[in-house]
Formats: structure tokens, sequence, C-alpha cells
């Protein structure tokens, strides 16, 4: 009663019984060649519901990363483009104010040539005789 059996290993038992069935064979084969491509921490982790569906969900945030990626390519170029628009209607104000800068001068240097046309001033027809404001000489 005292007495241990010694335990066989698989090619002990095979040979007992007188040889592989050969089905038996390439099904042993397949299930270890696949154990060694998952690797010994992934052993059976595959084959689980769990398994299964941990994988779709890092399927699934690998997929919302890429969107997110795409999206954020899109609202970059949106928030570029707006800010090229502010940036041309800027230089637009600028332009305008400029123009208005210089038209309002133009009006001050020919309300000041009319100005002295009109005063029966000889300075005034000297002046402009020497054409001392900087506009084009008018002929009278």
């Amino acid at each position: 009663m005292g007495e241990k059996r010694e335990r066989k290993n698989a090619s002990e038992k095979e040979e007992e019984r007188g040889g592989i069935v050969s089905g038996f064979k390439e099904a042993g084969k397949e299930n270890r060649v696949n154990r060694e491509r998952r690797g010994r921490n992934n052993r059976g982790k595959r084959y689980t519901r769990l398994g299964k569906i941990k994988r779709k969900l890092a399927d699934i945030r690998i997929r919302d990363r890429k969107n997110d990626r795409e999206s954020n390519k899109v609202c970059g170029e949106r928030e570029r483009e707006r800010e090229r628009e502010r940036e041309r209607e800027r230089e637009r104000e600028r332009v305008r104010e400029r123009d208005n800068i210089i038209i309002i001068i133009i009006d001050i240097i020919c309300n000041n040539i009319n100005n002295k046309r009109n005063s029966n001033d000889d300075d005034c027809d000297d002046d402009l005789k020497n054409n001392s404001f900087g506009v084009a000489k008018t002929v009278k």
C-alpha cells in the first residue's frame, strides 16, 4: 500500500499502447506549435471570452486613437485657416486706415492751397510759384 507508482511521460505511454495514432500526433504537434507562438504568458488567453473582449476593446482603442489623430489634423488645419483669415482682415484694416490718413493729408494740403489762393496775400502766390507745398504746379 505504501508503494508509490512512478509517473510515466507521454512518450512511454505511447510505447505501451503500441505506437501513435497519426491524427493524435498531428493534433499534439499543432497545439505545441500554437503554444510556442502564443508565448508562456499569453497561453490560452486568445481562446477565452474575456481575452476576446479585451482584444476587441484594444482594437477599438487603436482605431479611436487613429481617428483622433486624423480629426486633430483636420481641426488644426481649420484653426490655421481661421488664423490666416484673421490676419488678412487685420491687413485690410491697416490698409484702410493708411488710405484714410493719406486722404486726410491730401484734403489738408488741398484746403491749405485753396485758402492761400483765395486770400489776396502776395506771399501765397510766391508759395504757389515756388511750389513750396510739394504739390504739382498749377497754371494761373
